[in-house]
């Protein structure tokens, strides 16, 4: 009976080990595979395009649009539907990458002549601006930039769900796109974010994500550590916009008859109501 005890305990001893090592490796294994804490991930699901037909010359043409998309429009290439994308950089973050991933490839068929960027007259296939036996677009995404807006910084871009085959006639769409945009760390901090709540609202009214809102927590060094904004209202007592130069200018032996002697005597003055010697 002792030795069956013994024999029980021991495993149970092993048994409980081994799902102590199973969870460790899953845990591990989770978090080498989720993102890094900066990267954005956006997931988009697009709509199946709506297809069109025009005729000019006894010729039949297609349009293509697709809901929340606006049309692209490039001379002599096919006009299909792009979604524009703005997206909040982290603060201390440098574009690094932007990668595309996608599911549900769905064709609509082949046989379609979708019209192209130029006038109506003049819809032709160029074989010389693209490669018609290929899908256009080349690229699931281009034309990426990073702009700034009040100290935010703001990606653009735009994402191609629709794809044409001009050779064949093929249109084909993906219902699901995911796009992750990672960032490197920089210590810059852009000398024009004020941390204002107006700010930050007409920021959130202009991008498609700002979940990397909770970055923007450092402020930019002022000359002489004095603040862009003084008041707790993000509001100026008095404001003086001037070249560089004039800074720190200094009275230059110019007697005080009542003319302005610095900007230092006009500001006193708009503040705090006292007149020039």
């Amino acid at each position: 009976m002792n030795n069956m005890k013994l024999f029980y305990r021991k495993n149970c001893i092993g048994a409980i080990v081994l799902i102590s090592i199973f969870l460790i490796i899953t845990i591990l294994s989770s978090s080498a595979k989720a993102e890094k804490p900066d990267d954005i991930v956006l997931n988009l699901s697009f709509d199946e395009p709506v297809i069109t037909e025009w005729n000019v010359s006894n010729i039949t043409y297609h349009n293509v649009t697709m809901n929340n998309t606006y049309s692209s429009y490039y001379k002599l290439y096919p006009i299909l539907p792009v979604k524009y994308l703005r997206v909040l950089l982290p603060q201390n973050g440098t574009l690094n990458s932007i990668n595309i991933t996608y599911s549900d490839n769905t064709s609509l068929g082949t046989g379609y002549n979708v019209s192209h960027g130029t006038n109506k007259s003049e819809q032709q296939k160029n074989e010389s601006n693209y490669n018609i036996s290929n899908p256009y677009p080349e690229n699931y995404f281009n034309n990426s930039r990073v702009d700034n807006f009040r100290g935010y910084a703001i990606l653009s871009f735009e994402l191609h769900p629709v794809f044409y085959i001009a050779d064949s006639g093929e249109i084909f769409y993906y219902k699901n796109m995911t796009a992750t945009i990672t960032t490197v760390e920089n210590e810059s901090v852009n000398k024009f974010f004020r941390g204002l709540d107006k700010d930050e609202k007409a920021m959130q009214q202009i991008v498609d994500d700002y979940s990397m809102n909770y970055t923007y927590d450092s402020y930019p060094d002022y000359p002489g550590d004095t603040p862009l904004v003084s008041n707790e209202d993000g509001s100026y007592d008095f404001l003086i916009i001037t070249i560089e130069k004039f800074v720190d200018a200094k009275p230059q032996g110019v007697p005080r008859t009542g003319d302005w002697i610095s900007f230092q005597d006009l500001m006193d003055c708009e503040i705090g109501g006292l007149r020039p010697l």
